[in-house]
């Protein structure tokens, strides 16, 4: 066929809509769809980390170096898993009085 041959054809707006969207649907059956991204990585490097707990970088460190916070180190790179930062940020909860009332008239009711 000719590059420059011109077809000429009358459509209505719906018959042209439908060829349409045929066409790309027939161009999208080709393409795969990339695997969904995981929304949270649960391994984060040392910038991660510091921007979950909301600490410095340099006190990352220090806590990694005093044993304070738990931490992997692979191929000479601090790492931290997401989950562990998570449960290890819980144990620094402090009940409130109200807690504490509630659990005394708990223990007291036994």
């Amino acid at each position: 066929m000719n590059v420059n041959s011109v077809i000429s054809v009358n459509l209505t707006v719906d018959d042209l809509q439908t060829l349409i969207e045929a066409s790309v649907r027939r161009a999208m059956t080709g393409i795969s769809t990339p695997p969904p991204q995981v929304a949270e990585s649960e391994i984060l490097n040392i910038d991660q980390a510091a921007e979950l707990l909301h600490l410095t970088r340099s006190t990352v460190y220090s806590y990694t170096h005093l044993r304070k916070l738990p931490f992997i180190k692979k191929s000479g790179k601090l790492l931290f898993r997401r989950s562990v930062l998570m449960e290890w940020m819980d144990q620094g909860n402090h009940l409130t009085a109200d807690d504490i009332q509630k659990f005394t008239r708990n223990s007291a009711n036994r």
